[in-house]
């Protein structure tokens, strides 16, 4: 009996060691906590915040271009036929330059290409009856200009219709809104308005010097006014009745 009891004892004291170590081992160690139950509800988190809601912003839709943007950024052109029709060859432009092209270039006008043709849907001068030379300028084919010529035309005639046809150019690339506007408004094929157009581009020739007064003069596009000045085509555009 007395050999039980001291092996109880002894066990007892294994068990206050081992308490002991612990205790010094971890202070916040407390033996009479309990362990936390697997089942034990959870502390409740916040809600998450509602994502927050934005009102996407429309895609401007840009303005389609103008008539005048639409010119002046080749919108407007149309193919021309390959090859473009000449039924017969032409005698050298000039003599130093036989190609017109190169001559306007020689004038300090780059990017303008001269075509001789004598289909009259592409070079309208020759609806004119014209029989020794004759141009067109047409603004669905912007940076070229038509023209023709025969072996009865001289070379002060010939380079007088490449610059007034040039010259057209300048009207439709400085003043396509008085253009269009005249189109819009039924002035196109009035005499007014044609006798407008050709005579301010052979004024503005004139105006460059070097060309032959008397060729103007006799040609079917002569310059009608005297003291012509740049901003001419302007006024009188507004004279005959054109909205601008």
């Amino acid at each position: 009996m007395a050999a039980a009891i001291v092996a109880v004892l002894a066990v007892v004291a294994i068990l206050v060691a081992g308490l002991a170590v612990r205790l010094a081992t971890d202070p916040l160690a407390d033996p009479t906590a309990a362990s936390a139950s697997p089942t034990a509800p959870a502390v409740p988190m916040a809600p998450a915040p509602a994502p927050e809601l934005t009102t996407p912003t429309p895609t401007p839709t840009p303005d389609p271009p103008t008539p005048q943007e639409s010119f002046h950024n080749g919108e407007r052109e149309q193919p021309l036929p390959d090859p473009v029709p000449l039924s017969t060859a032409l005698p050298p432009f000039t003599d130093q330059y036989p190609d017109p092209t190169d001559w306007l270039a020689s004038t300090g006008v780059t990017g303008i290409t001269v075509i001789p043709t004598d289909d009259p849907t592409l070079n309208c001068g020759l609806t004119d009856g014209n029989i020794t030379y004759a141009g067109c300028y047409q603004d669905q084919h912007r940076m070229v200009v038509f023209v023709w010529w025969n072996a009865d035309s001289s070379e002060a005639e010939r380079t007088f219709l490449v610059a007034h046809e040039f010259s057209h150019w300048v009207q439709w690339d400085r003043y396509f809104d008085v253009i269009y506007a005249a189109a819009q408004q039924g002035f196109n094929g009035t005499p007014d308005w044609r006798g407008l157009l050709e005579s301010d581009a052979s004024c503005r020739v004139l105006s460059w010097g070097g060309y032959d007064e008397s060729v103007v003069a006799s040609s079917s596009t002569p310059c009608t006014t005297e003291g012509w000045y740049e901003g001419w085509f302007l006024d009188r555009a507004r004279a005959i009745g054109v909205q601008f």
